[in-house]
């Protein structure tokens, strides 16, 4: 079971536009993860209990984007964005592909979410 810290960055929006708003993550500490989307518990700025959650890493192949290290909290609307996370990876749930649009990505992370919530709740 991996664990890391990261801290948290401006990301470009898109998790928002797409209905999951997500922290974008550069981690602290060297770690290898393979490319994919994995349930993790999320632990804010070290004070939270954990969150269960959903983290992407990889290239972001539907945008044509770079590499991201990005992760969504289930049913948490942050008050103000941490400074810090730690995250406890669980499970990988699959690896990263591309989609045809936007409304694809989004039906596949609701999958991805209702797998990790079957995984950690």
């Amino acid at each position: 079971m991996l664990k890391f810290t990261a801290s948290v960055q401006p990301g470009r929006g898109r998790g928002a536009k797409v209905g999951f708003r997500t922290l974008n993550l550069r981690p602290l500490q060297t770690v290898e993860i393979e490319d994919g989307v994995y349930a993790v518990q999320t632990s804010i700025d070290k004070t939270s209990l954990p969150l269960p959650a959903v983290m992407h890493v990889g290239t972001r192949p539907t945008f044509c984007d770079t590499y991201s290290i990005e992760v969504h909290c289930f049913d948490y609307t942050f008050v103000n964005t941490p400074s810090t996370v730690e995250i406890r990876i669980v499970d990988k749930i699959r690896q990263t592909r591309t989609f045809a649009d936007e409304k694809e990505l989004a039906h596949q992370i609701d999958t991805d979410i209702l797998h990790a919530k079957a995984i950690l709740l």
